[in-house]
């Protein structure tokens, strides 16, 4: 690994929070190492002893971030996304007969909306959540982390959902999937397209809790070098997720060159401070005026935010999901309010920090706001 930036302080987020501050033995707050995997071209998060145990723990205590499936609102929609792609590689509607295994089942919901499909289905997951959704949709789920778990073998489908970012080694990871899957066997892998924000240096894409960050030509490469000749990357049509298909062999096949990606992730810190001053160029001017400013979908503004030591006067943060209201990130003193709380007492300016649905939430929202407050999509600024 080459190091290439080390940030002194970035907000430790891995849940929502009822206070500002993280419970007991996780910090607020940590430095963080970025750097770029020479053979495959990924940009990644450098591992230190320190930050695997905290994440360790922070994981124990149940990690729940975005992307997650489940029930409720957006997660719905992430559900439906991925189950079409499920079908899709199977070829048919039905999973009767199929043995699926999920590492890193979260939630549970897929296993249960995969099981309503006709599958045999098993999940591992570190966190209480996974025992909640035992309970819950009456599935089975290993708490612990892959492989260290015994799991059996033989699967029909392998699902890594937002799993292998989490992971400092991907690569063992994927041999010890080539494992558990039976001869033919399809592993599906979904992770989130990092590429348009390593380009335009949005620096909310760094979390502690992703050590890869993948674009669609490193994640091939990252397969190709655990064991896979035939590798399927798609795009997903609703949000920045990709999705690899493929089946485990005995290959290793990674010869194209990397210099392109390994250019992209250097110019990723000139580009990242630049998007920093242009956000925080953004706040001053609306303080200045004595206004406020909103910052909407607030997990892609806290480490914006923690990037220079200043007050949080005149900030507000609002966000589409419901379950996040009246709760906060670590170190950051500002509640998140909802939609309704938008509209009902609206800031001078709203800033969307979204690049996937900046758009689509400004069309949404503009007809409900008045007139002489300013909307800016992140895009914009970039």
């Amino acid at each position: 690994m080459r190091s290439v930036w080390e940030i002194p302080s970035l907000p430790f987020i891995f849940r929502a929070l009822e206070m500002p501050h993280n419970p007991p033995g996780i910090p607020d707050a940590m430095p963080f190492h970025l750097g770029i995997h020479q053979a495959s071209g990924r940009f990644a998060q450098l591992p230190t002893p320190r930050l695997d145990s905290i994440l360790a723990r922070a994981y124990a205590d149940g990690s729940m971030i975005t992307g997650v499936m489940q029930e409720e609102g957006i997660g719905r929609q992430y559900t439906e996304d991925f189950l079409s792609v499920v079908t899709g590689v199977v070829g048919r509607e039905r999973l009767d007969g199929l043995s699926v295994l999920e590492i890193g089942s979260g939630t549970g919901y897929l296993l249960h909306r995969l099981q309503l499909l006709g599958a045999r289905v098993r999940g591992v997951e570190p966190g209480p959540q996974g025992e909640r959704a035992a309970e819950r949709y009456d599935v089975r789920v290993e708490r612990g982390f892959f492989p260290g778990v015994d799991v059996g073998d033989g699967y029909d489908l392998v699902i890594l959902y937002l799993l292998l970012e989490h992971v400092p080694d991907p690569e063992s990871v994927l041999r010890a999937v080539a494992d558990v899957a039976r001869p033919g066997g399809t592993v599906l892998v979904a992770v989130q397209d990092e590429e348009p924000y390593i380009r335009s240096g949005e620096i909310s894409l760094l979390f502690h809790e992703h050590y890869s960050y993948f674009s669609a030509r490193t994640l091939e490469r990252t397969i190709r070098t655990a064991g896979a000749t035939e590798v399927d990357v798609r795009r997903s049509a609703f949000s920045n997720l990709l999705f690899a298909i493929y089946l485990p062999d005995d290959a290793s096949d990674n010869r194209e060159d990397v210099a392109p990606d390994i250019d992209l992730a250097l110019a990723f810190r000139s580009r990242a401070e630049k998007v920093v001053a242009s956000v925080w160029n953004e706040i001053d001017a609306v303080r200045d005026g004595h206004g406020t400013i909103g910052l909407f979908v607030p997990s892609r503004a806290a480490n914006v935010l923690a990037m220079r030591k200043d007050t949080f006067e005149g900030i507000r943060f609002f966000d589409d999901n419901s379950a996040l209201k009246g709760t906060y990130f670590p170190g950051i003193p500002i509640p998140i309010e909802d939609r309704e709380d938008l509209f009902r007492s609206p800031p001078s300016r709203v800033l969307i920090m979204s690049l996937s649905f900046g758009t689509t939430i400004a069309d949404a929202v503009r007809p409900h706001l008045p007139k002489e407050v300013e909307l800016r999509p992140l895009s914009v600024l970039l």
